[in-house]
């Protein structure tokens, strides 16, 4: 009735108009649209003329008779045309008064006239109305239009058409009715927002889902292109509503999805969280059901369902619980045991600042997955029992979580970040930072950074809980393991927590080349010990190593002691060795005593060794020398120069008479594997034929006898030349 009074009047108007005024018409009529080309893009000629351009840089276009100039812009009656991404199409039909800015921008624009969804892409006749609303219409940007509703999710930089509806009787508050149908889905709203460049629409109010065989019926109208549906108000009868929504549709994929950001620990332990970003067809804001899970989701809801070759259209035709579609949420989560039967039945849990993804599969694998953050004492200890919670402590009842959820519900898997410590048996309560637990149908895991000390320092430790409280954790530590006194020791370890303690396994890096030294061992609040014993070979300096039978013990209360056997060139058993490793080294000495053999001869010896990583393998000690004139218990000294080479040097002195001549001689040693040399320099002096004596410093050559003991000397002595004894 409304329409036919204001078509009525309208006709009053024009028909008293000047001659240059416009033409009696039915402004509400939609005009045939203009041609276009094979793109969908307006062909422009003298009939057309385009009256402005959106923010967004969406052209408009009207028929000329139908546009008046005036100042600083232009009045139409008729049909406003749009050039969307997905082609030309009609924006609304009535009387409307368009300003322009200087560049031909539209700046504002005013007026009444039909709601109507532009029919292109996903919204090519889907739509079905139950009247065609007469509304007012005007233009802003996104920040002027939230003055009307401060939730609207309308972008600040984007630009928008806003539909007012005339008030309809049928479609009152707390009534099933609506002026649109979208298949089987009724929708109910006050105002509708255009986005005309995607094109999207929005709107906020009701949605009715109806079984096929009960939804409003469609009729004929032959006086309008659109099809229209019947519908009573108190008589229909949905199977499920969604109340109180912002409603966002688009002609494709438009509405961003970006998931929230979760900690890279959390990241880690979950392989992914996997949420994915995407442009979403639908857009609801408020709180809606998901069909196939038992949660309550409040935000913003992006369904996607061209990812599996489905249009928007299906979802309204077939409802939400029973089309595929990917649907991604930014919001809040609730839910308790009728979705994870491992909770009390009186306990629910709910997430804040949360991000849900589900994907819905009409055949094949569904999945839903979602993370926030919770806030709750009484969660944390009815996940882990009293026993759990008192080998971790928590430090705060807030937190990360992260759930997975397959086909099924009991395909599941729950993570857990939170601040909390570790109670360390004959260790204490330490530090476990970027915790994560993580629940299954198969128990309790949990992976964080324990800090140990004595150097053992951070460490990464996972492993199983059981609810009795038993548990059993492994890492691996990688430090400079401090045992006092300035030594510290570079480590490969092993480290397994348990309620046992903790215990230590793998490889000590010991001075002399020695990196991989296998020990155990056991931490404690009051020391660190390890133990080990292995074939190594050590070098002290000279870039040659000596093999030795090792072995070590490391105890922060004493230090690092070494004890073993050693293979030297000097032609014995095994020489045992003592010693340790200082903040200088490693050192370690022994006795070396018996018949060595040096090549020509054994010899009776006696011998200390003391070989360290910054002075060598160092020897000394005495050789007793069975030879006559120069013999006796020689004190030497000297080194071992690597597995087969050593040397010793001593010297003696003695009284050489070689006849005509006599002197005292200092005579040097030195004692090889494979040799025994001894040289010496004297002063003798002959006297010539004249009485007169010669003297000089002549050296002195030795051939002893070892099986003897005796001793040729002989030395090129001066006016008789070479004389020997």
């Amino acid at each position: 009735m409304k329409k036919l009074l204001l078509v009525f009047a309208l006709f009053v108007f024009v028909s008293s108009c000047k001659d240059r005024d416009f033409q009696p018409i039915d402004i509400f009529e939609e005009e045939e649209k203009p041609p276009v080309d094979e793109d969908g893009n307006i062909i422009a000629d003298s009939t057309i003329l385009n009256v402005g351009v959106t923010c967004n840089g969406v052209n408009l276009f009207a028929y000329r008779d139908r546009v008046q100039e005036i100042s600083n812009g232009y009045q139409i009656k008729g049909t406003l045309f749009t050039q969307t991404n997905l082609g030309l199409t009609p924006l609304t039909s009535g009387d409307f008064t368009v300003t322009k800015g200087n560049n031909g921008d539209l700046v504002k624009m005013e007026g009444f006239g039909s709601t109507l969804v532009p029919e292109v892409g996903d919204f090519s006749g889907v739509m079905s109305y139950s009247d065609i609303f007469g509304a007012n219409l005007s233009y802003g940007n996104g920040v002027e239009f939230r003055r009307f509703d401060g939730e609207l999710p309308l972008q600040d930089e984007s630009c928008y058409f806003r539909f007012n509806l005339d008030p309809a009787a049928d479609f009152l508050p707390g009534k099933v009715g609506g002026p649109m149908m979208i298949g089987n889905t009724l929708v109910n709203f006050k105002d509708l927002y255009l986005n005309a460049d995607a094109p999207a629409i929005l709107v906020k109010g009701d949605m009715y889902f109806f079984d096929k065989n009960s939804k409003p019926e469609a009729i004929k109208d032959g006086a309008s292109k659109f099809t229209k549906f019947k519908a009573k108000a108190g008589k229909l009868s949905p199977k499920y509503s969604i109340s109180n929504v912002s409603i966002g549709l688009a002609a494709k994929p438009h509405f961003p999805f970006r998931p929230a950001k979760f900690s890279d620990q959390l990241e880690e332990i979950v392989g992914g969280t996997n949420f994915e970003t995407f442009d979403g067809s639908i857009y609801l804001k408020g709180t809606v059901p998901l069909k196939k899970y038992p949660i309550d989701v409040t935000g913003e809801f992006f369904y996607d369902n061209s990812y599996a070759g489905y249009r928007l259209p299906d979802l309204f035709e077939n409802g939400l619980d029973n089309t595929a579609y990917r649907l991604g949420v930014n919001g809040k989560v609730e839910f308790g045991h009728f979705l994870l039967d491992m909770l009390p039945l009186d306990l629910r849990v709910e997430l804040g600042n949360a991000t849900l993804q589900q994907q819905m599969a009409l055949t094949g694998e569904s999945f839903i997955r979602f993370a926030g953050e919770y806030d709750s004492a009484r969660l944390y200890d009815e996940l882990l029992g009293p026993e759990i919670a008192k080998v971790l402590p928590t430090t705060t009842y807030s937190g990360k979580m992260y759930v997975n959820i397959g086909t099924e519900l009991s395909e599941w898997e729950l993570y857990m970040e939170n601040q909390m410590e570790i109670n360390i048996p004959g260790v204490g309560r330490q530090p476990f930072q970027q915790a994560i637990l993580h629940f299954n149908n198969e128990g309790i895991y949990v992976s964080g950074l324990a800090t140990l000390p004595y150097g053992v320092g951070q460490i990464k430790l996972t492993g199983e809980l059981n609810k009795d409280g038993s548990f059993a954790l492994k890492g691996m530590a990688n430090a400079g393991v401090d045992f006092g006194k300035g030594i510290k020791l570079g480590s490969a370890l092993n480290v397994e927590v348990s309620n046992r303690g903790v215990f230590l396994n793998g490889m000590l890096q010991l001075p002399g080349g020695i990196s991989d030294f296998t020990v155990e061992g056991e931490l404690s609040a009051d020391r660190l010990m390890l133990k080990g014993t292995q074939r190594t070979n050590i070098n002290f300096g000279n870039g040659e190593a000596l093999q030795t039978d090792l072995s070590l013990e490391a105890n922060t209360d004493i230090g690092v002691f070494l004890h073993g056997y050693m293979k030297t060139p000097l032609q014995v058993a095994l020489v045992e060795v003592n010693g340790e490793i200082s903040a200088r080294g490693l050192a370690l000495r022994g006795l070396i005593a018996g018949r060595l053999d040096f090549g020509v001869t054994k010899l009776s010896t006696d011998l200390s060794l003391n070989a360290t990583t910054w002075g060598g393998a160092a020897l000394s000690g005495a050789i007793d020398l069975p030879l006559v004139i120069i013999g006796g218990n020689i004190k030497v000294t000297g080194y071992i120069y690597g597995p087969t080479s050593f040397g010793l040097n001593g010297e003696t002195g003695a009284f050489i008479d070689l006849g005509v001549a006599s002197a005292n001689a200092n005579v040097e040693l030195g004692f090889s594997q494979s040799s025994v040399t001894i040289g010496a320099e004297a002063e003798f002096c002959v006297a010539d034929d004249t009485a007169v004596e010669v003297c000089a410093g002549v050296g002195l050559s030795f051939k002893p006898n070892w099986a003897t003991g005796a001793l040729n000397i002989c030395a090129e002595l001066p006016v008789v030349g070479e004389t020997c004894i």
